[in-house]
């Protein structure tokens, strides 16, 4: 009998071992091996979905993958690193305008037209959104009408000129070589190249594999967007629309924040010009290539976009989409539902653990406050992201939130 209950505490033992149990999950790393070569076929077969635009096939796979991942979905692929201390006191107008006065001059040195005045390829080392960026920046500082100093039409007007003259005829703003510059943009460009040799021309990325190119495009189109809006000059609308038409062209793929790029470049053009177009591809680009990937929690089931960077990015391009809405549509309630519990998850992170990636996260809950109306949760957590900010910059500490400010100095202090 003892050498039964022993052999029985043994064979207890063995199956309760660590090393046969599941893996824990760790935060900042991708699911084990086993899970991913569950995952990896069905991914594929909802990029055919989405080809065959079959919206209610994409679902059915993509609840496959969540079960699949089990506790390991909506587990962040980096772990975010946090400022402390966290403050959600409303900043002063003063303290934030004291920290664009500090990082301004860094930002307009560095922007690509200064920075690679012949717009040559070979020597830039990052994406076209360097110069885009600063673009939107400086439109919204235009805005904000407390300070005469901050009007900086030619600056924004010698952006949109360069990039006007590297959009490509198909609407395209190409993306420069980078290997060797970027890693991440090596790991895309070495791909690419791998799939089409002819996607480099002249030192131009001019196609690629998965979409990457979508977010530097985008951004660029909504730079031209702005652009227009200060200006009226009808070149920069007509860049922009070509550049939607390049986004309504480009398939979808399971990155859900690429296509979320496209389809905020997509419902700003249509805002810009009110033709139908532009908002039903829009709506596409979220029904079929953002909304399959996010949890009833209210976050991103892949490991690349519940970083709340990209997590951010995707909401971005909800709201936009949304703003466009008319009341009757039938998408109106369920993309506001949806964009709520994505606003209240990414808030909770903030308001619990502290800012982190306080650039798109800035942009996303000022856009949430801008159209869906005051959140005290929201606006919290923008308080928080702010107040990391001046902390970041005081001494000779910078912000990270850089291009970034600029939107909440616009929404939170400008003249109405």
């Amino acid at each position: 009998m003892n050498l039964i209950v022993n052999l029985l505490i043994v064979s207890t033992l063995i199956l309760s071992s660590p090393l046969l149990a599941e893996p824990s999950v760790i935060k900042g790393q991708f699911p084990p091996e086993k899970i991913q070569l569950k995952v990896r076929p069905l991914l594929k077969d909802v990029r055919a979905a989405q080809l065959a635009k079959d919206e209610k096939l994409i679902t059915e796979i993509t609840n496959k993958i969540i079960q699949h991942l089990g506790p390991w979905a909506a587990n962040p692929s980096q772990v975010p690193s946090y400022h402390a201390p966290i403050s959600a006191e409303a900043p002063s107008e003063q303290e934030v305008l004291a920290v664009w006065e500090k990082i301004n001059p860094r930002i307009k040195k560095s922007a690509l037209w200064i920075a690679v005045p012949d717009g040559n390829p070979d020597a830039m080392t990052g994406g076209l959104r360097q110069a885009a960026r600063p673009i939107i920046s400086n439109v919204a500082m235009h805005a904000f009408k407390n300070k005469k100093q901050f009007d900086n039409l030619e600056f924004v007007i010698a952006g949109a000129d360069y990039l006007l003259k590297l959009q490509r005829s198909n609407g395209l703003f190409p993306s420069p070589d980078l290997r060797g510059d970027d890693q991440t943009y090596t790991s895309f460009n070495k791909r690419t190249l791998r799939k089409n040799p002819n996607a480099l021309v002249e030192g131009w990325f001019v196609d690629d594999f998965r979409g990457e190119l979508q977010l530097d495009h985008a951004v660029s189109g909504i730079a031209m967007l702005k652009a227009y809006q200060l200006t009226n000059d009808q070149r920069y609308l007509k860049s922009a629309v070509a550049a939607a038409d390049w986004a309504i062209s480009k398939d979808l793929d399971t990155n859900w924040s690429y296509n979320a790029y496209s389809a905020w470049l997509l419902a700003e053009t249509y805002q810009h010009t009110n033709k139908p177009i532009y908002l039903f591809h829009g709506i596409e680009k979220l029904r079929l290539g953002v909304l399959p990937g996010l949890l009833d929690s209210g976050r991103w089931f892949d490991p690349v976009n519940a970083r709340l960077l990209y997590h951010s990015a995707n909401v971005r391009g909800m709201i936009a989409v949304y703003k466009n809405l008319p009341e009757e549509n039938p998408l109106r309630l369920t993309l506001q539902q949806k964009i709520v519990s994505a606003l209240n998850n990414a808030s909770q992170q903030i308001i619990n653990h502290g800012a982190s990636s306080t650039t798109t996260s800035t942009e996303m809950l000022v856009e949430a406050l801008r159209e869906l109306g005051d959140n005290d949760t929201w606006r919290k957590a923008l308080n928080i992201n702010i107040n990391a900010a001046i902390d970041a910059s005081k001494g000779k500490g910078e912000s990270a939130i850089g291009v970034f400010l600029p939107s909440y100095i616009e929404f939170a202090f400008a003249k109405k």
